[in-house]
């Protein structure tokens, strides 16, 4: 079942789920993420646009239940500190696959 289809059996207000938006990139690349997430109908509570910094202690710091990731480097210093998923299906991670 998809992030998009487990939100929408929820209400909009007093949702269990929070979803919040964590990623290096600052603006304006941004909008790209926001739209992404727009176009599969994800709702986003929270947006932290970290700039390059070291999410892992960030993720600790925000009490975060679940982290996924498309980048398998990231997921391996993020999963130090919080439960890491990888999102296999990127680009970035296809490649990492190909030269393991």
């Amino acid at each position: 079942m998809s992030l998009q289809k487990i939100q929408s059996s929820f209400p909009t207000t007093n949702n269990p789920i929070r979803t919040a938006l964590i990623t290096a990139r600052s603006t304006p690349s941004h909008k790209q993420v926001i739209h992404t997430m727009r176009k599969y109908g994800i709702r986003i509570n929270e947006s932290f646009f970290l700039s390059g910094l070291e999410k892992g202690i960030f993720l600790k710091e925000f009490s975060t239940d679940i982290f996924f990731e498309y980048q398998y480097q990231h997921c391996q210093s993020t999963s130090k500190y919080v439960p890491t998923g990888d999102v296999p299906n990127s680009i970035s991670s296809q490649k990492i696959m190909l030269d393991k």
